[in-house]
């Protein structure tokens, strides 16, 4: 007989991992179109070009390492959050620049949450 909580755990494990997929294809959809602007990406705007990718690469990396990988995707949201900030004062947005530098790496924060709480049950699935 199979336990539940392992089923439940397993389920867990790939919506977190498809999850990082939808954000991840979101926000490279972000950078692509960011990139191929006829405008170049002005100079604030490289280091939150930047983070995004760490970011992107972190989540994938909990894929196989869900402690590490959570861990370092938080301190990516972190840096996100930092950089969208300073991004955000020098192209002069004001207020709303600092709400959407809170809002922007919220998926990332997320997702590195939820690879915690994969390594914190302690089950190995996939390969």
């Amino acid at each position: 007989m199979t336990n539940p909580l392992t089923h439940h755990t397993r389920s867990a494990h790939w919506m977190t991992r498809a999850l990082s997929l939808a954000v991840n294809a979101v926000f490279l959809l972000i950078i692509g179109l960011a990139l191929t602007n006829e405008d170049p990406v002005p100079a604030q705007g490289r280091p939150v070009l930047a983070c995004l990718g760490f970011c992107m690469l972190a989540s994938l990396a909990a894929w196989r390492w869900a402690r590490l990988g959570g861990l370092v995707t938080l301190a990516g949201a972190v840096a996100l959050s930092g950089a969208a900030a300073a991004a955000s004062l020098a192209s002069g947005l004001g207020t709303t620049g600092l709400v959407l530098s809170l809002v922007y790496p919220l998926p990332y924060a997320v997702l590195g949450s939820l690879c915690l709480m994969d390594a914190a049950t302690g089950q190995q699935v996939g390969p």
